[in-house]
């Protein structure tokens, strides 16, 4: 689910991520809560590896048995994964010949606002 969510977002930016997550599953408010770190490497299909390793929680409402629900909260503004993906777009840029921009909401602060864009 993560991966699926993260492919339809700026996720073409990531080859793999790894979590090393902590669960609690709330059966009384239908949650269940994953913490802990997700270590993603941030190369856009290049050959090149920028590790980022960033805090997570994602939060999973349930209905029936099935998840209704995601949310994910993470440091949008971490100076790592900001300088990985300047560099990685800076190199799609170059390795492409096509403009590319990584563009994100600093005002929401929204995971889910990052894009790429070819013009």
């Amino acid at each position: 689910m993560v991966y699926e969510h993260m492919a339809k977002s700026w996720g073409f930016m990531v080859s793999t991520a790894c979590l090393f997550p902590k669960v609690l599953v709330d059966t009384t408010n239908s949650k269940i809560i994953i913490t802990g770190e997700l270590v993603i490497n941030i190369d856009g299909g290049l050959p090149q590896s920028h590790l980022v390793p960033n805090q997570i929680c994602f939060i999973l409402t349930l209905n029936g048995g099935q998840v209704t629900n995601w949310e994910a909260y993470w440091n949008n503004a971490d100076p790592v994964m900001l300088q990985a993906l300047a560099t990685v777009s800076t190199a799609l840029k170059v390795a492409k010949g096509d403009f590319f921009v990584i563009e994100h909401n600093f005002k929401t602060g929204r995971a889910d606002e990052w894009w790429g864009k070819y013009g």
